[in-house]
């Protein structure tokens, strides 16, 4: 499971978007500043 870091809240929530689509995946925030990407 690869692991990306941020600089912040923003640059991780657009990171994430950008993945999940590029993975056809849903982003689940599962809460202290982690956010899980799972392929559909």
């Amino acid at each position: 499971m690869p692991i990306i870091f941020a600089k912040d809240e923003e640059d991780m929530q657009q990171l994430a978007r950008h993945v999940a689509n590029i993975m056809h995946a849903t982003v689940h925030d599962l809460g202290n500043g982690t956010l899980l990407i799972v392929q559909r």
